[in-house]
């Protein structure tokens, strides 16, 4: 390959989506977009396995997966199986949590997932239970009703979205404290995967050329504008200002989607990473947070670098994303697995 006057960088690592929530061969659309590996937050693990092992024996053109299969949850759930297709499973004893860990490492998971509805007993056990098999976890805090410090305290290795859980308002009514909060997390060797553009695609449009929207009188319209941008406007304000503070302060920051949730989908990887340059960190601290960060907190050595002996996932790029890190979109070729493709042709193959 003649690659004079390109810029290499390692394939791109998507930390946080949700392959079974669709079906479809979507594996070639995440290589379109130069992504060669996926973190999956919640599935069918059998599925996971299977799609796995498609890519692996090349049977099926995808990313590098890497996956929890399915999340432990508590009783009642916080996310119901019939709301939110991840199959979480229903935990209510320190025990059962340490079979349901030993259940998904058996079907193959790479770490494990814990949701809010796990108390903070359940949550350590699970968490203890994911080190001995020496695998790692992560917690899904959302909405925010989970105490911080315990999760902290029970040795969890992640948190997904936000620091929880103070919620969209805490930093303009405790700013000292969440930064203290923050460090603590830091402190504690958690990683904080980011996932900012989920609440750019929750964010509405307000209907500002709409004739009801012209007929309300002034303060009406200011009422309608903050109610449009408000919960997920300052969800993401707040999301910004987290992971700005959690960067500054040395933290691992890993770069995810939700793809397949709501309305997030394969590439939207790119956006995430322009948002975290948004936010404050430099194109090169967005780069690691999407390559070689959730490498290394999968403990993969070589992933998402460009050294000898590294899996040979690449891109070829046109220009220079640490110029602009919007330039991680001018792709010209996708190493994956030492296989070279065209996005052009990825494309074609996911239809």
């Amino acid at each position: 390959m003649d690659a004079r006057g390109r810029w290499v960088i390692p394939g791109l690592f998507d930390a946080h989506v949700h392959l079974t929530e669709e079906r479809g061969p979507f594996g070639p659309l995440f290589l379109s977009f130069g992504i060669t590996s996926v973190r999956d937050m919640g599935g069918y693990a059998d599925t996971l396995r299977a799609m796995r092992a498609a890519v692996t024996s090349g049977a099926a053109l995808g990313p590098r997966l890497f996956y929890a299969g399915h999340p432990l949850d508590g009783v009642p759930p916080r996310w119901a199986g019939g709301a939110y297709p991840d199959v979480p499973l229903a935990i209510r004893t320190a025990e059962e949590a340490r079979q349901a860990v030993r259940r998904q490492r058996a079907a193959g998971a790479d770490f494990v997932k814990l949701y809010s509805g796990l108390s903070p007993a359940l949550l350590a056990a699970a968490a203890d239970e994911a080190h001995q098999l020496g695998i790692r976890s992560t917690a899904d805090l959302f909405p925010w009703q989970f105490p911080p410090d315990s999760a902290l305290a029970a040795g969890i290795d992640g948190l997904e979205h936000q620091i929880p859980p103070l919620g969209p308002a805490a930093w303009a009514r405790d700013s000292a404290g969440m930064e203290a909060l923050v460090r603590r997390t830091v402190t504690a060797g958690v990683a904080l995967t980011s996932t900012m553009v989920i609440y750019e695609r929750w964010t509405p449009v307000l209907p500002s050329e709409e004739a009801t929207y012209q007929a309300l009188p002034p303060a009406l319209r200011v009422r309608s504008a903050e109610m449009v941008t408000g919960l997920f406007g300052r969800e993401q304000a707040y999301a910004c200002r987290t992971v700005r503070a959690f960067a500054a302060a040395g933290g691992q920051v890993l770069a995810g989607t939700d793809a397949y949730f709501t309305n997030v989908y394969p590439g939207d990887l790119h956006r995430e990473l322009e948002l975290l340059v948004s936010c404050g960190l430099t194109p090169a601290q967005a780069l690691a947070a999407a390559t070689r960060g959730p490498a290394e907190w999968l403990r993969l050595p070589g992933l998402g670098t460009l050294v000898p002996g590294a899996p040979a996932d690449l891109l070829v790029l046109r220009a220079d994303p640490l110029a602009d890190i919007r330039n991680t979109r001018a792709i010209e070729y996708v190493v994956a697995d030492g296989r070279l493709h065209e996005p052009a042709a990825l494309v074609r193959a996911a239809q």
